[in-house]
């Protein structure tokens, strides 16, 4: 639901509207490394040609950008949860064959690696 937004305001506003002791739920936003994130950005990616087809441009954001901007808003307490269980990627043949790969290796080589899912919970203080 954040990929279509300026991530940093958007952080901000969640925490300027969230009550205190409040929390935030994100689901299956997209954390990709920067080089890959170039690569998925540029006219040879995935991103880079919706771009181009619909004047639509998503943000990417690796898992340090996310990290950066829910500590930047005030949230104490985030959890970033790697989501990479096949069975919720449904929407593409690639995608359940990319998770499917992905299900297999541990989630410290995934975050450096790889695009993938991220689940989120942040708590306000």
């Amino acid at each position: 639901m954040l990929h279509q937004t300026i991530l940093s305001t958007s952080i901000t506003e969640i925490s300027r509207v969230l009550k205190s002791d409040g929390t935030f739920l994100g689901m299956s936003e997209l954390a990709i490394p920067p080089g890959l994130g170039f690569i998925w950005n540029s006219r040879l990616g995935v991103q880079g040609k919706v771009a181009r087809q619909t004047g639509v441009t998503y943000g990417t954001y690796s898992l340090n950008d996310w990290q950066r901007f829910f500590s930047k808003a005030g949230f104490k307490n985030t959890t970033f949860i790697v989501d990479k269980n096949p069975n919720y990627k449904r929407s593409h043949w690639f995608n359940n064959l990319y998770y499917g790969f992905i299900s297999h290796l541990p989630d410290s080589v995934i975050k450096k690696i790889f695009a993938f899912s991220l689940d989120i919970q942040a708590k306000k203080q």
